[in-house]
């Protein structure tokens, strides 16, 4: 696992004239802020702070275990931007009895949203909930079909909503795939997949591995980079 297949953190981006360096901030209500000198390519960012997302992620997770993370405002999504599959599914939400949120559906009807959807995190929830059965519904045939063609037969397959990763592979050939994989563009989610795969091969990040990589997919160098940035196809409301 590189670090590019890791879920690079979500971050503001603020230009200071004082600043003389790069500096990764993380405070209560804030979240990550990277602050940068004027003039600082604002591209070399995401790699910058996919180097260091185990120490951010980190800082995060105990503001959170404070009670000190800042609450996501930004309102229930209208439609959902599944990239992978070419979907944009409506979201459709009806107030219904007790403090419970329920959703359903995938159809050319979108998604329906029932109960409680002035609660903002229930319907978060319920939404990530609604996420992961999608992903498991297509995350493992597509890998079974990128298996099948590659001829690296694998291991079982899991679909999960992991904080820091996008896929993994253990030494048995088992497959984890994150469900969040479905905002991403169809070439990064199918990078992924293809990433994993030839772990089955190479259970490391040696130099063998990279070129048995790029004979499987050329310009897996490139889209493993690109992959580095690609938490902002991720909506605020899947990122927890």
């Amino acid at each position: 696992m590189t670090k590019s297949e890791r879920i690079t953190p979500e971050y503001r981006l603020r230009v200071s004239g004082r600043a003389r360096n790069v500096r990764l901030v993380v405070a209560p209500g804030t979240g990550l802020t990277v602050v940068v000198p004027k003039g600082f390519d604002p591209a070399e960012v995401p790699t910058i702070v996919a180097r260091r997302a185990d120490w951010v992620l980190g800082h995060l997770e105990r503001l959170r275990g404070l009670g000190l993370d800042a609450p996501r405002q930004e309102p229930p999504p209208a439609s959902i931007e599944l990239r992978a599959l070419g979907e944009s599914l409506p979201v459709r939400y009806r107030t219904g009895p007790g403090k419970t949120v329920r959703v359903a559906g995938d159809g050319p009807g979108g998604v329906s949203v029932a109960g409680a959807i002035a609660e903002r995190e229930l319907v978060a929830r319920g939404l990530r909930t609604w996420l992961k059965r999608k992903a498991a519904q297509a995350l493992p045939a597509w890998l079974g079909d990128e298996s099948s063609r590659l001829g690296l037969p694998c291991g079982p397959v899991s679909v999960r909503l992991q904080r820091s990763r996008w896929g993994s592979c253990t030494a048995k050939g088992g497959i984890s795939l994150n469900a969040r994989l479905l905002f991403l563009p169809r070439e990064l989610a199918g990078y992924v997949l293809v990433h994993e795969l030839a772990h089955t091969v190479h259970l490391n990040h040696s130099q063998e591995y990279w070129r048995f990589l790029e004979g499987l997919l050329p310009g897996a160098a490139v889209l493993d980079r690109a992959l580095r940035s690609a938490r902002r196809y991720v909506p605020a409301w899947a990122q927890d």
